[in-house]
């Protein structure tokens, strides 16, 4: 009886330890521990990535319709550096990844970019580097601008615009020879010369009445054309002007605004303000004249200006 007993008791002791791992494991089952959402207490702090500004260029051309800055910006990490313009933006809210638009108007007026070596793409394998952005402007009354970087949020490179010394020439332009401009008050291109001979003359008398004009049989009516931009409010006028033919030291002024030839506007004495296309013509007395193809010289006079505007062919 008493083996018996013992035989028993071990029984529901084993029975009794297996009842509990069981229990145990049917415990964790249903309520696990829950995963530890930060298994290292003490992570390596993530490496920033430093934003700073080495120099920049304002500009702001008459031509453009507006500012811009090209900045130098150096980007630095103890880690390779992951990232791209459309990380940058500006207090205007203009994502640098999104200034196409810009790009091509400056194209279209034949200013490079290139001049200034402007990345639109930054370097991946590096750790260091210095990259030029092209950075608009969206108020062109605005007085300063600031830079952000997405992903570091202490960055904010501050711009004055106050002061504008970026220039046409610093983008590749090279004033056309034909274009004659004070950057201030007018633009004045001379676009063509064109032989309209054989075109009707009509002349306005100072008693109002319009007679056709008649020349010697040796002349020769030449017309040049030519495209005026006032760039400010003030009007401006082509007081007079002058054809010379060096060879044969020879000068015809242009026809008065009471001088019409047929199919082409006169732009003598016409008060422009914008942008306005037309021709002054002239009366040349020389066999087979081709103007471009001899020494001449084509002069032109605004109202109020003392100097004269002078283009010189073939000299």
């Amino acid at each position: 009886m008493k083996h018996e007993r013992k035989i028993y008791g071990v029984i529901s002791v084993l029975t009794l330890v297996l009842l509990l791992v069981v229990g145990s494991m049917v415990y964790r089952t249903l309520f696990p521990e829950p995963n530890n959402p930060n298994p290292n207490p003490n992570p390596e702090p993530k490496t920033e990535i430093q934003v700073t500004l080495d120099n920049y260029t304002v500009y702001k051309l008459n031509d453009v319709s507006f500012p811009f800055i090209i900045a130098r910006i150096e980007l630095s990490s103890d880690e390779l550096i992951d990232a791209a313009l459309s990380d940058f933006y500006t207090s205007e809210q203009l994502n640098l990844n999104q200034t196409l638009s810009q790009q091509e108007e400056l194209s279209d007026l034949g200013y490079s970019l290139d001049e200034q070596r402007v990345d639109f793409e930054l370097p991946k394998e590096s750790n260091l580097y210095a990259v030029n952005v092209f950075i608009p402007i969206r108020n062109k009354d605005a007085q300063s601008v600031t830079l952000y970087f997405a992903k570091n949020t202490k960055t904010a490179l501050s711009f004055d615009l106050s002061f504008a010394n970026g220039t046409k020439e610093m983008l590749g332009y090279k004033p056309d020879e034909h274009v004659f401009t004070d950057d201030a008050t007018y633009r004045i291109e001379v676009v063509s010369f064109a032989d309209v001979t054989g075109y009707t003359v009509m002349n306005t008398l100072a008693n109002g009445e319009v007679v056709e004009a008649s020349f010697p049989s040796t002349a020769r009516i030449f017309a040049v054309r030519l495209m005026i931009e006032s760039l400010s409010s003030q009007m401006i006028q082509i007081e007079s002007a002058r054809y010379t033919l060096l060879n044969d030291n020879q000068t015809s002024y242009a026809f008065e605004k009471s001088m019409q030839v047929e199919e082409y506007v006169n732009l003598m004495q016409e008060e422009i303000t914008g942008f306005t296309s037309g021709y002054v013509f002239f009366d040349l007395y020389a066999n087979d004249i081709v103007l471009f193809d001899q020494n001449s010289k084509f002069e032109l006079k605004l109202l109020h200006l003392d100097q004269w505007i002078t283009l010189t062919l073939n000299d």
